[in-house]
């Protein structure tokens, strides 16, 4: 049939004569692939690990391991590592990389003092969503880049963080001293920080530092408006050693139940019953920045209120805000006692403050035997070598980023060098206070 005639057809009629043959020829687009969702991907972790009586391995401490790495005067004064994202990223990108390596199933993005009660009471309120998408990304880069260098498929969860900690805290206080903003505006911070993280593409959410029922509740609240999966991390931020301790063992000697962060009139399985009433995302619950001795009381407490998956990780050490004081912890001693916590039914370990990578190559090593034979880290190159210019002063709270004072101050400003950094690859310019 002359192509003329078929045209002709086809005006006329309205029908498509070579619908068929055009189909035949005209060659197939493919399916447009879409992110997994990140539903899927925790019931693929779930299914892959707990579900078969497995171990979910957690990462360990980012901040404190930001510290490590870069120097006390990589935190800041009254936001501890909110900044680091901007000014240390490639250090915040090796320390996730790290954790990957040493075998970590879960990540958690350094989104933990980003969100807005904490970043406006440090001076720092307009970074804020710049200092969150710039982890968020920073932890999904690390994860895509060992995705794509293991032999073994394994997708790890990239996860982000929402804390309670205390606004501008003071150095050497407590968890109950910070300066909070009103209700109202501590709401709409917690919400604003949890919409931004779904928004960036966490595979959930992570709620730390719960050490006040109160503060809890709006940060848990607002992860749950997510509709992601929610951990629920429960805190007694109470140092190892000295009276507030030996009150809290007298407790225990006299069977009274522990108190949410160690003090108050709230007991952690009343806690537990508040904040996960009628939410049905929370996934698990785990208690964490708790001192080792007092691990095995808060999972009974936990299981005495929970049915779901309980998780672990303690902390090492002690905080003298902005600073670690870290703290040697024998890495068999520290498996040994996670062998007693998961005897007594724990699926998630890892580590807080002051825990690193080699206590998370421990625990997988132990935990995860069967992954490490395949997937040895010996066939796998090191994490990239990283090249940084520290900035000076930051701990001091002396450097601003982009005209935002890190801490506000009425001194004169001078202009100083302009420090890079590879992966971002901008230049961001620091102006420090004269002393």
């Amino acid at each position: 049939m002359a192509i003329s005639m078929v045209r002709f057809l086809e005006g006329v009629t309205g029908i498509d004569v070579l619908g068929e043959s055009r189909k035949k020829e005209e060659p197939q687009q493919p399916a447009e692939t879409k992110p997994a969702d990140p539903w899927d991907r925790w019931k693929r972790t779930e299914n892959e690990v707990l579900k078969r009586g497995g171990v979910i391995i957690l990462d360990g401490a980012t901040g404190t391991e930001i510290e490590r790495i870069a120097g006390r005067d990589s935190m800041n004064q009254f936001g501890w590592s909110c900044s680091a994202n901007l000014t240390y990223p490639d250090i915040v990108k090796e320390v996730h990389i790290h954790y990957l390596y040493s075998g970590s199933d879960i990540i958690t993005a350094n989104t933990y003092c980003t969100n807005g009660n904490v970043m406006s009471a440090a001076g720092l309120g307009s970074i804020r969503e710049k200092a969150t998408r710039s982890a968020v990304r920073i932890a999904r880069e690390a994860r895509d880049e060992f995705t794509a260098d293991q032999k073994v498929k394994r997708e790890p969860l990239v996860f982000g963080s929402i804390s309670c900690h205390p606004p501008r805290q003071e150095p050497g206080s407590g968890f109950d001293s910070g300066i909070w903003p009103d209700v109202g505006t501590e709401i709409q911070n917690c919400q604003q920080h949890a919409d931004l993280l779904s928004e960036c593409g966490v595979d959930g959410i992570i709620v730390e530092m719960v050490w006040d029922v109160g503060h809890g509740d709006r940060a848990v609240a607002a992860a749950c408006a997510t509709h992601l999966p929610v951990i629920l991390s429960l805190s007694l931020p109470i140092p190892d050693k000295g009276p507030l301790m030996e009150a809290v063992r007298g407790q225990l000697a006299t069977n009274t139940p522990l108190k949410l962060g160690g003090f108050g009139d709230v007991t952690l399985t009343e806690a537990i019953i508040k904040l996960t009433s009628q939410r049905s995302n929370i996934v698990a619950i785990c208690i964490h920045h708790t001192p080792i001795s007092l691990i095995p009381h808060c999972v009974a407490a936990i299981k005495a209120a929970w049915s779901g998956y309980v998780g672990v990780y303690p902390e090492s050490g002690s905080f003298e805000m902005p600073h670690w004081n870290y703290e040697d912890l024998d890495e068999e001693e520290f498996v040994s006692h996670n062998e007693v916590w998961i005897r007594s039914g724990v699926q998630m370990v890892g580590g807080c403050c002051g825990i690193g990578p080699q206590y998370i190559q421990a625990l997988s090593t132990t935990f995860k035997k069967e992954i490490q034979e395949q997937e040895s880290t010996s066939s796998m190159p090191p994490p990239p070598e990283i090249t940084h210019v520290p900035i000076p002063n930051i701990g001091r709270g002396s450097v601003s980023l982009e005209g935002a004072p890190l801490v506000p101050t009425a001194a004169a400003t001078t202009t100083a060098t302009a420090a890079t950094t590879t992966s971002s690859s901008e230049i961001m310019t620091t102006s420090i206070p004269q002393p």
